[in-house]
């Protein structure tokens, strides 16, 4: 009874400080490099769209072919882009909370945000970059990650 209680209480403990952005945010870091995030085919207006399985919360996750050194032979990778829309006066706020959520699951200290739109992360799998592009009407929040070259 006793091993019971203390594997109840570690369970809770674990799933207490699981960070479900962080989960889904290192295993694209993880797997882009090697071919392995899940995607679903999706019909679009400008035609079809292939998109992550699993996105990061409240974003549209977009997964290409990812060839950095344009040999044609080379081993297949991903690059995933997930972005968020945002109107003029909400997206610096969305954008702090997106980079610094990126910091975070990167365990790196936060790049400040004051004087830049486009801030990156390097990990030994690839970049993490964060960014904010203005739009026609409004902003893309954007988390894009690339392997290695």
């Amino acid at each position: 009874m006793r091993r019971l209680a203390t594997l109840l209480v570690l369970s809770l403990a674990t799933s207490a400080r699981a960070d479900p952005f962080c989960d889904v945010l290192m295993g694209y870091v993880h797997d882009a490099p090697r071919n392995q995030v899940a995607t679903d085919v999706i019909p679009d207006n400008a035609g079809p769209q292939t998109v992550a399985r699993k996105a990061l919360a409240g974003a549209r996750c977009l997964v290409s072919p990812y060839n950095p050194i344009g040999i044609s032979d080379h081993v297949k990778e991903q690059s995933v882009y997930c972005f968020w829309s945002a109107s003029e006066d909400k997206y610096p706020a969305l954008l702090a909370e997106v980079n610094a959520h990126v910091a975070q699951c990167m365990g790196q200290d936060t790049s400040s945000n004051n004087f830049a739109t486009r801030l990156e992360y390097n990990s030994n799998y690839g970049v993490v970059r964060v960014a904010a592009d203005q739009m026609t009407n409004d902003w893309a929040i954007s988390v894009t990650i690339m392997p290695l070259n």
